[in-house]
């Protein structure tokens, strides 16, 4: 069974250690998770991906940006404009 309370931004809140408000705001919330628990290990990743169980579509995504080699590497392989990412 799916689990339906999961969402994107519950991914980045983890990833990230702060919710991101709807206005733009950052609140910190997790940063013992983000940069304790799962600091290393996070860092080794190129990217972390969500996709919708329902559709199968790639809907959100949090790419490593610490080094650009990674970066771009992976936009190849995503076929993503590495312009386009926000920071």
């Amino acid at each position: 069974m799916p689990d339906r309370a999961s969402r994107y931004y519950g991914l980045v809140e983890t990833l990230t250690g702060y919710f991101h408000a709807a206005d733009g705001n950052k609140y910190q919330t997790v940063p013992h998770i983000a940069e304790g628990q799962i600091g290393y290990e996070k860092r080794r990743i190129e990217g972390f991906l969500w996709f919708e169980a329902n559709s199968g579509r790639l809907t959100g995504a949090v790419l490593n940006q610490a080094e650009e080699s990674r970066l771009l590497r992976l936009c190849e392989l995503l076929g993503i404009d590495p312009k386009s990412i926000k920071t």
